[in-house]
């Protein structure tokens, strides 16, 4: 099966938070979209569009509306998708993957999760709450006490990393579970691994699983460091690591650069630190 102009290749990046690099592959017809608010964003390979989420949402939501919504969001005429982080490059032809997905006949695809199965306590929901990875970490476990009470089973193997979704987002079924997960997403914690699960059992949604982690080595992505638009030495770190895969020669210099980097943190902080 080809991969033709009804199936979109998307990302987002609001304030400056990633930089996006040109994918090294493309399947052939695919449509690549980078929704942005910074209309000067010109990357090689990729076709730059306006935000279609309402203004007043804040960045990291703004972020998850075109995530979470790309039947909102994608041209009419498409039909599948692929969402990538903007610190996700394509390296190789994903044709293969997209075959897979068509094949397995399921709505959904998604990557299983390197370090955890579950959302429940001891696994993702912990995680989040001893990291502090939001303000108020007491709406991972009122979020979370809300699944159990609706009868979420919270079946081995649930959780998912979703820097990466594959969806036949024209599909009515999917709608409805996209806009669940929008609705869980957007009223509670803001995170959008912990509500994904819940959202597809409540919406009686098999996915298809990959059988690899994008984040470890695997020949059609990498996924790089945020810029988090922190300054010069950040966007060199983003950028050295996103081209690390190019050549032997990047490799080295993004890890030089890390090292460098590191270096440069500590260091800071030792100065911050000092007694006046």
């Amino acid at each position: 099966m080809n991969c033709i102009t009804n199936t979109a290749i998307y990302t987002c990046v609001v304030g400056d938070y990633d930089i996006v690099l040109p994918p090294l592959s493309k399947p052939h017809g695919c449509q690549f979209l980078l929704f942005t608010d910074n209309p000067r964003l010109d990357v090689a390979g990729w076709k730059t569009i306006p935000l279609a989420s309402p203004k007043e949402l804040p960045p990291n939501l703004q972020n998850r509306y075109h995530k979470l919504l790309p039947h909102r969001v994608l041209p009419s005429n498409t039909l599948s998708s692929i969402y990538i982080d903007g610190n996700v490059r394509i390296l190789k032809d994903v044709q293969p993957l997209l075959d897979e997905f068509w094949s397995s006949g399921q709505p959904v695809g998604l990557f299983p999760h390197k370090d955890r199965t579950k959302t429940r306590s001891g696994d993702e929901v912990e995680h989040c709450i001893a990291n502090s990875v939001v303000a108020d970490t007491s709406r991972f476990t009122t979020e979370y006490a809300e699944f159990v009470r609706a009868g979420f089973p919270d079946p081995e193997g649930c959780l998912s990393e979703n820097a990466i979704l594959f969806r036949h987002h024209d599909d009515p079924a999917v709608m409805r579970a996209m806009e669940r997960w929008w609705e869980l997403v957007s009223r509670g914690s803001g995170r959008d691994q912990i509500p994904l699960p819940f959202a597809l059992w409540e919406s009686d949604i098999s996915s298809h699983r990959f059988n690899f982690s994008y984040r470890e080595k695997n020949p059609y992505f990498d996924r790089y460091s945020h810029w988090r638009n922190d300054g010069f030495l950040a966007w060199l770190r983003a950028y050295t690591s996103g081209r690390r895969r190019e050549s032997r020669a990047h490799r080295w210099s993004a890890y030089g650069y890390s090292i460098f980097y590191k270096y440069y943190l500590r260091t800071q902080r030792q100065f911050t630190q000092r007694p006046q």
